[in-house]
């Protein structure tokens, strides 16, 4: 594939079009899309428009949202409608997402009454909505046909990509009434009725439903389709399981980020700029900029106590990194929990009293572990004191760690902000204030 890459970029730079066009078009889309990408940013038009018009919206189809508005940007607005008019809908409302108004208002003039309007009205759903990725050309069926007249209907569509194995049954209003099976309907009896076949137990979602809730649907049901219904249980689209699988990765990417300390990327690592990379990045280490100079204060303020035993300082950070670390792991747990639905906001206090319990049983096996150590370098009260601030850095750090997540969920926040940066940061302040506290307390007793 290197090579093949090298090859178009030679001949992009020499500007052979037909021997171009016939080495692109051998190309799958995605690995196409991959080609676009490797070369330089000005010359993605000339490589994208080697190709005829339907595999060119394949192809872009398979770039990140805002790679795709950078496409556009260099396109006239007759080839960008064009473009758009033969992207899938969820991919277009993507890409339409992540232009201004005023462009996508210009685009949209140029489509077709239907397809505008649909972009329109799927660009009014919440952006990380189940209705910003449904695709509304689904094939509906009526409980009065019978097989063969059902079968009929789908061969005169002339649509085999819009044919699933599942099939919907509505009524003449467009209510959803159930489900088939394409060999249920294919093997089923000539004189029945979709009605006498259609399975009734119907899962579906809203438009405005989180997409994260729709992955959870279809993992714990183990669809293929889902449907998506307005309030009067009307179908407006569905939503298939590769597509959910893909809105599955990008979440689980986002987490991973975020748990991270890194702001959501939204293109492939290889392909992000270093400028992007820099501005995801920058927030969070300026964060810790702010609580490394809160510790600091924390530090001054028990100058005289660090000063009265030396071996205090010795002892700090093995405090402080047991809460940071007990309180990353109830963080990574409860996010990844919430994220796949093993765990929802109505099971938070029996996971929380599971969690004092596991919590005080780490604290007092790392207590005990740094009582010994204290021994070593300190005196028997320095000891305690070391192992006492251990112990609760633990549980404190556990419990804010298992709390946070739930916290920024009730504030409609996403869970996977309570990063490894943000959990660990703020357990280090507290956990260093309860071991300098202890031991200003211990020597002034003393």
């Amino acid at each position: 594939m290197a090579e093949l890459r090298q090859q178009i970029r030679v001949l992009l730079k020499r500007r052979s079009w037909p021997e171009l066009r016939r080495l692109v078009r051998q190309l799958a889309p995605a690995d196409a899309a991959d080609a676009l990408l490797e070369q330089d940013r000005e010359d993605w038009v000339f490589l994208l428009k080697m190709f005829e018009e339907e595999a060119a919206a394949e192809v872009v189809s398979y770039l990140a949202p805002p790679q795709q508005a950078e496409l556009l940007a260099d396109l006239t607005t007759f080839e960008s409608s064009a473009l758009l008019q033969r992207m899938s809908a969820d991919d277009r409302t993507a890409l339409l997402a992540e232009l201004a108004d005023t462009e996508v208002d210009d685009l949209l003039a140029h489509l077709p009454a239907v397809d505008a309007a649909r972009a329109r009205r799927a660009l009014t759903w919440p952006p990380r909505s189940i209705g910003r990725r449904l695709d509304p050309d689904c094939i509906t069926l009526r409980p009065t046909w019978t097989p063969d007249k059902a079968l009929a209907a789908l061969r005169a569509l002339d649509r085999p990509d819009a044919v699933s194995d599942l099939l919907f049954v509505t009524d003449d209003t467009g209510a959803l009434l159930g489900q088939i099976d394409l060999q249920a309907l294919i093997l089923a009896d000539p004189e029945t009725t979709l009605a006498d076949l259609m399975d009734t137990g119907l899962v579906s979602v809203t438009p405005e439903s989180d997409r994260e809730e729709a992955v959870a649907l279809v993992r714990h049901y183990d669809l293929e389709v889902l449907p998506v219904v307005d309030h009067a249980r009307c179908l407006i689209g569905i939503v298939t399981v590769d597509d959910l699988m893909e809105i599955a990765e990008e979440e689980a990417t986002e987490d991973f980020h975020r748990l991270g300390g890194v702001g959501v990327i939204g293109v492939n690592l290889r392909h992000a700029s270093p400028w992007l990379l820099y501005r995801r990045r920058i927030p969070w280490l300026l964060l810790l900029i702010g609580t490394g100079f809160l510790a600091s204060g924390i530090l001054a303020l028990h100058v005289e106590t660090m000063a009265a035993a030396l071996v205090l300082v010795a002892f700090l950070p093995l405090v402080i990194d047991c809460g940071g670390n007990a309180g990353a792991q109830s963080a990574t747990l409860a996010v990844r929990a919430l994220a796949t639905g093993d765990v929802r906001p109505a099971d938070w206090s029996r996971v929380l009293g599971r969690e004092v319990g596991v919590a005080a049983a780490l604290g007092v096996s790392v207590g005990a572990a740094a009582w010994v150590l204290g021994l070593f370098r300190a005196t028997p009260d320095l000891a305690w004191v070391i192992a006492a601030s251990a112990t609760l850095a633990v549980v404190v750090g556990s419990l804010v760690g298992l709390l946070l997540p739930w916290i920024l969920l009730r504030l409609r926040l996403d869970p996977a902000y309570a990063s490894a940066p943000l959990v660990t940061s703020l357990i280090d302040l507290l956990s260093m204030s309860v071991y300098l506290g202890l031991a200003g307390v211990t020597l002034a007793s003393g």
